[in-house]
């Protein structure tokens, strides 16, 4: 789970600065490993999105771009962002079902979980 709220935290980055970086990604979340305290991290990674988000939608600037492996692209650096956490959630999905834990209602209903 760390692994994920540094990873968002460089996605963020990316949108703010225009140019995603790795080489600092576990910058983005010092905190604790306990359940509480990530889940905290991940809802202020998923607000700072929505507030990116906002905001480049507010610009209308039809020529923003970020700068991804080296190619200036807004929506490969959002498909690789939302492919990212795709990944992680069909990883998770299963043994979360299989450890007892309620699964978020999207799980359910895309994998029966």
């Amino acid at each position: 789970m760390r692994h994920v709220v540094c990873a968002e935290g460089v996605y963020n980055e990316g949108l703010r600065e225009r140019v995603t970086s790795f080489g600092r990604n576990h910058e983005h979340y010092t905190g604790g490993l306990d359940r509480e305290s990530l889940v905290a991290a991940l809802r202020q990674k998923d607000a700072a999105l929505e507030r990116s988000l906002a905001e480049i939608q507010a610009s209308r600037d039809a020529d923003f771009t970020v700068e991804f492996h080296g190619r200036r692209s807004l929506a490969a650096h959002l498909n690789v962002y939302g492919t990212h956490e795709a990944l992680h959630h069909g990883q998770w999905s299963p043994y979360a079902a299989f450890g007892g834990f309620e699964t978020p209602p999207g799980w359910k209903l895309n994998w029966g979980l």
